[in-house]
């Protein structure tokens, strides 16, 4: 089985004399890319490595284009821990994933997808 892996796209994240807006909307695009080279390639999953997004308070339009992605990619199962710029319990985002996504939760967990069992 072919999984992608990822980590810290830190989405939200602001940079001096960028215009924020615009730099989410590349790094959005970013994923999208990723996401779009995963399925071409074969892979079944997508495993993002924690600080997915830059603060537990991602704005209401960066938490909508990325739950899109997700969305738009649903034959792709997302598997996803929390970091420590996006905390489980304080990014509101991981309370309302679609069905294709899962995050891991605070406690050791196992989660089994097509007979692997990831820790």
């Amino acid at each position: 089985m072919k999984i992608i892996f990822t980590a810290d796209t830190h989405f939200g994240s602001a940079f001096r004399g960028e215009n924020t807006s615009v730099r989410n909307g590349e790094l959005i695009s970013a994923f999208r890319s990723m996401c779009r080279y995963a399925l071409d390639g074969g892979a079944k999953a997508v495993l993002m490595g924690g600080d997915i997004f830059d603060t537990p308070y991602p704005s209401h339009e960066l938490q909508a284009s990325f739950i899109s992605v997700l969305k738009e990619f649903e034959v792709l199962k997302f598997i996803m821990i929390a970091g420590n710029h996006d905390p489980l319990y304080e990014c509101a985002v991981y309370s309302h994933l679609p069905a294709n996504a899962y995050v891991f939760p605070a406690e050791l967990t196992a989660y089994e997808f097509d007979g692997l069992r990831i820790y």
